[in-house]
């Protein structure tokens, strides 16, 4: 069996949204904050910065973004008094956290299966004309003229390329 890790070639839409929901709740926190006022104008700053260096910090620091949205969710509730705004940014994190899975392939005696984040698809040996591995591209080449390449991530992918394109090759002639 042979399990590829796949290189994430998705937009940035999570920091989009981030971005989107830290520069609310610093607008949030100016306008339903609480009594003090220079705490207020402090923690929107705060979360607006955030807001805008959002994906600097998840990179350059290597801090995850659900540390970042706990942290802007504390900051929230400091300047709001508010558990209705950090909230909504805890639950954005944790559904973020959990769906939030890295594609898979994995290959084996029976079928191929391309794991994504809304199900499976299972693949069997006969619906391939060729399926080979060479310089981390890993190509399906499908008998319904289907053409499906992906970049393997080789940091998390150990695998042999002749041993994993030997095989495919007998299964491809037994299939």
């Amino acid at each position: 069996m042979f399990t590829f890790v796949l290189q994430e070639n998705k937009t940035d839409i999570e920091i989009v949204i981030t971005r989107i929901l830290l520069a609310v709740a610093g607008i949030a926190t100016l306008l339903y904050g609480g009594t003090y006022y220079l705490m207020n104008i402090l923690a929107a700053i705060i979360l607006l910065a955030i807001s805008y260096f959002v994906k600097m910090i998840s990179i350059r620091f290597k801090i995850n973004r659900l540390v970042v949205l706990i942290i802007a969710a504390i900051i929230i509730f400091i300047g709001t008094y508010s558990f209705i705004f950090s909230g909504i940014l805890l639950c954005y994190a944790f559904l973020l956290k959990f769906l939030q899975k890295k594609p898979e392939v994995i290959i084996n005696n029976d079928n191929v299966v391309i794991k994504k984040v809304f199900g499976d698809a299972v693949f069997v040996w006969s619906q391939f004309n060729n399926i080979i591995l060479k310089d981390g591209l890993l190509t399906l080449d499908f008998v319904d003229n289907k053409l499906l390449q992906l970049i393997v991530a080789e940091d998390e992918t150990e695998i042999d390329e002749k041993l994993f394109n030997s095989f495919c090759r007998e299964q491809l002639v037994s299939a």
